[in-house]
């Protein structure tokens, strides 16, 4: 009877909801318990185990990464140690391998054969006192290399000025528009800048070797000698009397012109024109008075906005396609 009630749905349904105590000699006096709440239990026990089984393995897989990655940065420890070169001309500063380390080698930029080691501090400073004689010498010499000349660099075509230009970047730049609207030689004057230089090669892009330059402490002295082989001197500087680029072509070009005779005989039609020289003032200060003075126009660019002037590199981009542009005869053409 027992068995038929088992195979019973309803009482089926009756074990699997109810604990039940059966007495009879085919079955266990033990508490029966029921079959839904069995598989849930042994379900949860399962996934606790599970659990715990992942948690352990994933900790051993953390700590193996964590070690790996240690021994990584060990790594790039020792490999990204910096090496100098020894030699004052050069001052690079290269990686070297660590199977490498205390052996002879050559700088990957000059070809100096040196030791790779790391040097102590106080090697490090007559190093640096050791460059900064060098530049100091090096400096000196290309002065006197790059001296104004006007007899040795007769002026010819558009140039510019660059009076007390203080910003290296300013001046590399000026270079490079220099290259691009075919102006001929640049004159860096007083505590202006002057190449070899980073930071000038930074923004010239190497135009520095294809624009001729010199370099002057004077300013005044280099304006005078240019008014005297008949160059005409323009200002770019906002004062009382100084009129809009814009609207001064027509000065420009009778101040400039050499004679309608020669124009008319120019067998490249173009008008034939004196030499002229802009001068690019310091970046706060501006141009000198003196070098007002000595200018035969000076001009500005008008200023729309609140802001009263442009940055120099900015204002020497406008003017100096201004001039290459209607100035044909005096752009120096690409060789």
């Amino acid at each position: 009877m027992i068995k038929r009630l088992i195979n019973n749905k309803n009482v089926n349904n009756y074990f699997i909801n109810k604990k039940i105590s059966i007495k009879n000699n085919n079955f266990c006096s033990k508490t029966i318990i029921p079959i839904n709440d069995k598989i849930i239990n042994d379900n949860k026990e399962n996934i606790v185990n599970n659990n715990k089984n992942d948690f352990k393995n994933d900790n051993n897989i953390q700590k193996k990464i964590e070690i790996k990655i240690k021994d990584e940065e060990d790594d790039l420890v020792e490999e990204n140690e910096d090496i100098e070169c020894t030699s004052e001309k050069c001052g690079l500063i290269f990686k070297v391998p660590t199977k490498l380390r205390g052996k002879e080698g050559h700088c990957p930029k000059c070809s100096n054969l040196m030791l790779f080691k790391k040097h102590t501090s106080n090697y490090k400073r007559i190093l640096k006192k050791r460059r900064e004689r060098y530049m100091n010498t090096l400096n000196e010499e290309i002065k006197t290399i790059k001296s104004f000349d006007p007899i040795k660099n007769k002026p010819w075509g558009l140039s510019v000025i660059l009076e007390d230009c203080r910003s290296l970047h300013n001046v590399g730049s000026v270079f490079r528009t220099s290259d691009g609207a075919g102006f001929n030689h640049i004159y860096l004057c007083g505590l202006t800048g002057h190449p070899p230089n980073d930071q000038i090669s930074k923004s010239s892009l190497g135009s520095e070797d294809m624009v001729n330059w010199s370099f002057s402490n004077d300013t005044i002295s280099v304006i005078k000698k240019l008014k005297e082989l008949n160059v005409k001197i323009i200002g770019i500087e906002q004062t009382p009397n100084s009129v809009s680029l814009l609207n001064s072509l027509d000065k420009i070009k009778n101040l400039a012109l050499i004679s309608p005779s020669l124009s008319e005989s120019n067998n490249n039609n173009y008008d034939c024109f004196h030499p002229i020289t802009i001068i690019m003032g310091n970046e706060v200060a501006g141009m000198s008075d003196e070098a007002i003075e000595l200018c035969d126009l000076v001009c500005e660019l008008p200023m729309m906005g609140n802001k009263r002037s442009l940055n120099v590199s900015i204002t020497y981009g406008i003017v100096s396609y201004f001039l290459s542009h209607h100035f044909k005869s005096l752009v120096k053409n690409k060789e």
